[in-house]
């Protein structure tokens, strides 16, 4: 049977072959890359995304839904010093399990942090502030907050909950966040942002891989009115930022309060 080179088939042979050629290439490609994804899943099933590599942007997520929790407030509304801190243990102690299967996450420690990050978060909308709260009753009835409030009431409450915490300034201030010490690394749980990212500030100044999770943030929801506009701060900007610091954006020299 006579066999034909690529020089001696017929012109539109020999375009169907390119085309089935370049078509397997992708499609191999495509499949490397699902397995690759696959097994970050597989090893990673609670986290809903992840940047790893300096050449990727990472997608910082929108449309997050509103998860199923009572408010702030109502934990701690008509309570005072310590009884503030106990409530915020009750709850958790009561609900537990079930927060786990909110947050899809199975580490106490995180879980803790978790909660303390998004229930500050919602309690109070993000705007420039006149004065710092007093106290956590005072905060969940103030009419606005910013980076350094944000930090300040997630320590508390993660305090509450047994959580050992640090306040990091960035930029020379311009940017304030909390860290919690899971297990024995500490992890960014920004409640100016509704993030959470597996490593410290300074690690990510390192350049070290990061996996992140995005909650849901009023900011974002048109429905929820916020007191300022997508527009007005570029909230999704300043997310992937936070994401690419030590890979792409390298801000000034930070400052760590606590342990």
């Amino acid at each position: 049977m006579a066999q034909h080179t690529e020089t001696t088939l017929p012109p539109r042979q020999r375009r169907a072959r390119r085309l089935l050629v370049a078509m397997t290439l992708v499609a191999v490609s495509v499949l490397a890359t699902g397995a690759l994804f696959r097994a970050v899943y597989d090893r990673f099933p609670n986290y809903q995304a992840i940047a790893a590599f300096p050449e990727l942007k990472p997608e910082v997520r929108r449309g997050d839904l509103p998860l199923p929790l009572p408010s702030l407030r109502s934990l701690v509304e008509g309570r005072t010093g310590e009884a503030t801190a106990d409530a915020i243990a009750e709850y958790y102690a009561a609900e537990r399990d079930s927060l786990a299967l909110i947050f899809n996450e199975t580490d106490d420690q995180r879980l803790r942090g978790l909660l303390a990050m998004y229930m500050v978060h919602l309690a109070v909308p993000y705007a420039p502030i006149e004065e710092f709260p007093a106290d956590l009753v005072d905060y969940v009835r103030a009419p606005a907050a910013d980076c350094g409030v944000y930090t300040a009431y997630t320590l508390q409450v993660g305090q509450a909950l047994g959580l050992t915490g640090r306040s990091v300034l960035i930029d020379m201030g311009n940017h304030a966040t909390s860290e919690f010490l899971i297990g024995e690394r500490w992890e960014i749980f920004d409640a100016t942002f509704n993030m959470w990212v597996d490593q410290s500030v300074e690690s990510l100044y390192t350049g070290a891989q990061r996996l992140y999770r995005t909650f849901y943030s009023p900011i974002t929801d048109p429905l929820a009115r916020p007191t300022l506009s997508p527009d007005e701060i570029d909230w999704y900007r300043l997310r992937g930022e936070l994401l690419q610091w030590g890979l792409s954006i390298y801000p000034v020299p930070i400052s760590i309060s606590g342990p």
